[in-house]
């Protein structure tokens, strides 16, 4: 103490000094670019399993307007800006090799009430339609696509098929329209898609946040139409914005009182 009473300037001088390094060491800290680093250690094998999940890569994008139509073009309109801007994967079409499939597929599920309901399509009747039915197929435009899978299943069983898939199928118990659940009233409009990234990453989290922003600027979506989105991209943006700002404030106040705790000290 008699040193420091001594030699103030000097003493101050250093303490300046480990201050600035101090700060300098600060700036140049990186933070991670997971966010499962911040995660406690005691949950932090089940949240790793629910980031292995597909439910984990979903993310929600949904588009309001007063106006059903408005609403469906810019959820539309959304969903290729976000594909171009490759912060989204769209989900494949199912095309004709998935209805292919499926009649293959149906033999291997072929039960003994299947072998019951097919015996309505087993009458002249049915089979007398069903026959003008592939005939027409054939000559048609289409007739190409559905060579293939009419000489696999000419009397239609597959459709059987179809009836056993309806228990998976969602979308047909509400409205479903260009790859979008819509509302009852038409007036939302939701897309699932995959994010083309780790959603627990926090620099591609906080760049989807940026290109979805973005589409408002760039006339994407109509005037009068809102969006937002949900998922684990935006629970890991938010939540390191938070992080961010606490550690920002926590680390201002404490600087602060150690400068007026030191102040303090060489003033007396």
């Amino acid at each position: 103490f008699h040193w420091i009473k001594t030699y103030r300037a000097a003493a101050m001088a250093g303490v300046g000094i480990l201050a600035a390094l101090c700060l300098w060491g600060l700036f140049r800290l990186k933070f991670a670019e997971s966010v499962s680093v911040m995660i406690p250690s005691g949950v932090r094998e089940r949240v790793e399993l629910f980031q292995s999940s597909p439910l984990n890569a979903k993310t929600f994008v949904v588009v309001t307007d007063k106006d059903p139509a408005s609403a469906l073009a810019g959820a539309r309109r959304l969903r290729e800006y976000l594909a171009e801007e490759k912060v989204i994967t769209l989900p494949p079409a199912q095309g004709a090799r998935f209805a292919l499939s499926m009649v293959k597929a149906f033999p291997y599920r072929f039960t003994e009430r299947d072998a019951q309901e097919a015996l309505k399509f087993i009458v002249p009747q049915v089979i007398a339609a069903q026959m003008k039915d592939n005939f027409q197929n054939l000559m048609s435009f289409q007739g190409s696509f559905l060579k293939e899978m009419i000489l696999l299943d000419p009397l239609g069983l597959a459709k059987l098929m179809g009836e056993k898939l309806k228990t998976f199928d969602v979308p047909s118990s509400m409205n479903y329209a260009d790859g979008f659940l819509i509302s009852k009233d038409g007036t939302a409009a939701i897309g699932v898609y995959e994010a083309a990234f780790d959603p627990g990453n926090l620099s591609a989290s906080a760049r989807f946040k940026e290109v979805f922003n973005q589409a408002r600027t760039k006339g994407i979506l109509p005037a009068s139409s809102r969006a937002f989105y949900l998922g684990a991209a935006r629970y890991t943006e938010e939540n390191s914005s938070i992080i961010r700002h606490d550690l920002k404030l926590i680390t201002f106040l404490a600087l602060l009182g150690l400068a007026a705790l030191f102040a303090v000290f060489f003033r007396r």
